[in-house]
């Protein structure tokens, strides 16, 4: 009779929220609105592709949302293709959390693109958005040949919720008991003891390593395979234990209804948010890839969020200033040296091993300020670097690895 009471008080309760919290109620207003304008017209493929060369516009809270597609299907400017040879092309991979912004200047690779054309006023970088609402991990995988016709220099990942929301949730209802089904239909429970009625951090670390992260470990390969550096960014989330109960009641019914998470309430989002950053690092610090802490750095409230993941302007500028902090010193080693006075690194033939064995010193006047070598597959690789390591390099035409490094980042590119 306890438990009866309980259940039905937190029933109650929850019911009233619904009704008056008005986060709640602006929300779906919005949301509505939103999704009939992307229905209709946006998608050339639902939540794989969209239109090329679209313009949707539309009145949303009083404010004017607008996005336009380029000529590849893209929220972003024209892609010049084949990409030109003075351009430095960085993609910016993942789902709506990439993708998102009132208009296309006001998105996170447009933002980034700007702060690094002005840190890098000698360089003609070039940022794109090749963000796609509802894309996953999979999704990504599956669109990994066409982001490397792009022709990039450098792919940026920052992605998460759709897999935890689209997949594993899911898979959770899939392959629970019947118990814990039957106890996932009580509210009370669902509220104050979700997270002992879901798999633990063990549990939840191996399913990311045999789903989101091995599509990322074989994207990450995939871009390997052209000599196409990629960088991975940890997922951000609300900052939950600086909530209020507005905004915690905001979040909760945000989980519940539009994210599927019926039986995850927020809490337990959070963590499993967590979990997949902390084994994420690990598969960069195993693997030597590039991390970038934007979780680490980016824990807001409803200043930064709109919902459990997409941000405001002033998230979204967080965001971007984050990533630039920790892409910045990684793109000094990609570039070439600005000064015509800086020393021109010497190379060994007799230093090199693998199947690449004929190397030759690089040109005393580099071409455009990159070093040229050239190995018995006779391809030409572009060297961009101010600094010299050791390091594993192999050529695009497949070939082993050899034994020189230049740094922990680098590009390589075929001069034909």
């Amino acid at each position: 009779m306890f438990l009866c009471s309980l259940e039905l008080y937190e029933r109650l309760r929850w019911r009233n929220i619904l009704r008056k919290n008005e986060l709640i109620l602006d929300a779906q207003l919005k949301r509505a609105k939103f999704t009939q304008a992307f229905s209709d017209s946006l998608w050339d493929k639902p939540w794989i592709s969209y239109k090329k060369n679209l313009e949707v516009t539309f009145n949303l809270g009083g404010r004017q949302f607008q996005i336009k597609t380029n000529n590849v299907g893209l929220r972003d400017d024209f892609v010049t293709l084949p990409k030109p040879g003075n351009v430095f092309r960085i993609l910016c991979i993942g789902g709506s959390t990439t993708v998102e912004g009132w208009t296309n200047a006001t998105t996170y690779p447009n933002l980034l693109e700007k702060q690094l054309q002005k840190a890098f006023a000698s360089q003609y970088i070039e940022v794109i958005n090749c963000g796609v609402s509802g894309l996953d991990s999979y999704g990504e995988l599956k669109k990994a040949t066409e982001y490397l016709d792009l022709n990039p220099d450098l792919i940026i990942e920052y992605n998460a919720v759709n897999d935890i929301c689209w997949r594993y949730i899911p898979h959770l209802k899939k392959h629970a008991s019947w118990w814990k089904q039957i106890l996932w239909n009580s509210r009370f429970l669902t509220r104050h003891m979700n997270w002992h009625l879901l798999p633990g951090e063990k549990a939840v670390k191996a399913y990311f390593n045999r789903t989101t992260l091995h599509n990322l470990r074989s994207l990450y390969k995939a871009a390997a395979g052209r000599n196409i550096p990629m960088v991975f960014c940890s997922f951000s989330r609300p900052d939950i234990d600086t909530l209020g109960n507005e905004a915690r009641n905001f979040f909760e019914s945000d989980i519940e209804n539009v994210w599927r998470g019926e039986f995850v309430n927020f809490e337990s989002y959070c963590r499993i948010v967590d979990i997949y950053n902390k084994s994420l690092k690990k598969m960069c610090r195993d693997n030597d890839i590039p991390y970038i802490p934007v979780a680490e750095h980016h824990q807001g409230e409803l200043d930064y969020f709109i919902d459990i993941c997409h941000l405001t302007n002033k998230g979204i500028q967080e965001k971007v200033n984050i990533i630039f902090k920790y892409l910045q010193p990684l793109l000094v080693e990609m570039f070439p040296p600005e000064s015509a006075d800086s020393p021109t690194p010497s190379v060994q033939p007799d230093s090199i091993s693998g199947k690449c064995s004929q190397y030759f010193q690089p040109d005393v006047n580099p071409v455009n300020g990159h070093y040229q070598f050239t190995c018995s597959c006779k391809t030409f690789h572009r060297l961009f670097a101010i600094r010299w390591y050791p390091f594993a390099f192999g050529c695009p035409s497949g070939t082993k690895y050899s034994s020189l490094r230049i740094s922990s980042l680098i590009n390589f590119s075929n001069v034909t």
